[in-house]
């Protein structure tokens, strides 16, 4: 059993939800990951981490704040040049790569896509899992993703305020076994989410150029000037904002070139139906109805 290799003995690793799922996946004839593992990667030692050299472009580092819901951010992505990669060659991401949060946000995955911009790094907080040939790792990922993934990845979990889970954790990992053809239909869902995705950030893309186009904000606005003259009736009897931040030229700029090339111009409040806050609901300690 995966358990038997924690040496835990605290009852917090033994609740019913654990053990439960624990009998569920060896019913299911799930092995240890590391009978499948072709490599399993972190970081290196993290004196490597005063021998990086961050650039404004270049290849992108992933942490594990780039990682959530399935997926890695790119967004707000830190990067590395070309000998910082050299140099941490035990955590570039390859296609096909399982990335696993190791700290933080215990459980956080990501997959690897083809349509990712490699070269790709990642830091010493995130695990590089790649399988043998044997088992797809699409597979791997959608079931680390599932509710008995997650529950298994947050029995393991160490530390009362940063929390970590291990290489040696991770090995230990039980990833049921199901048909060939069930696994590759799991597969494919899997590449056709993601081919949605790419499809559905490509038209956004474009209807955001389209959008920008049309109100004559594809061009960048001024930044080089940074103060401007306002009467009390321009600035704070019509708006009720003292600070600077609000009052700078280019945001005349920007609502002036929506005027100028929008057939017609309405505010929020002039459209909506419906606007208000939620109520706050008086929670009861045994109910069962989720609140966001």
């Amino acid at each position: 059993m995966a358990g038997d290799a924690s040496l835990r003995i605290d009852s917090e690793f033994f609740q019913k939800r654990y053990l439960k799922n624990q009998l569920l996946l060896e019913h299911a004839n799930a092995l240890p990951l590391k009978s499948k593992l072709e490599s399993l990667r972190s970081f290196g030692a993290y004196s490597l981490c005063n021998e990086l050299n961050f650039v404004s472009a270049g290849i992108p580092f992933v942490r594990c704040l780039d990682m959530r819901e399935g997926t890695v951010d790119f967004s707000n992505a830190q990067y590395i040049d070309e000998a910082s990669n050299r140099l941490l060659w035990k955590s570039e991401v390859t296609k096909g790569t399982v990335l696993l949060s190791m700290s933080g946000s215990i459980g956080n995955v990501a997959l690897a896509f083809p349509s990712w911009p490699y070269p790709v790094n990642s830091n010493q907080d995130i695990a590089k899992i790649r399988v043998d040939r044997s088992m797809d790792p699409a597979f791997l990922y959608a079931f680390f993703l599932s509710r008995h993934g997650q529950i298994q990845l947050d029995r393991f979990k160490v530390g009362s305020v940063q929390q970590h889970i291990f290489m040696w954790q991770i090995e230990n990992l039980l990833i049921p076994r199901f048909s060939e053809r069930f696994e590759k239909a799991v597969s494919t869902v899997v590449a056709k989410t993601e081919h949605t995705k790419q499809e559905a950030i490509a038209t956004f893309q474009e209807a955001e150029k389209t959008l920008l186009n049309l109100t004559g904000l594809d061009l960048p606005l001024a930044e080089d000037k940074n103060t401007a003259s306002k009467s009390f009736s321009e600035s704070f009897a019509a708006s009720g904002r003292l600070d600077a931040e609000f009052y700078q030229p280019k945001f005349d700029e920007l609502f002036k070139r929506i005027r100028e090339n929008a057939a017609y111009v309405k505010t929020v409040g002039e459209m909506e139906t419906f606007n208000a806050r939620g109520l706050q609901p008086v929670y009861d300690e045994h109910g069962t109805l989720a609140v966001i």
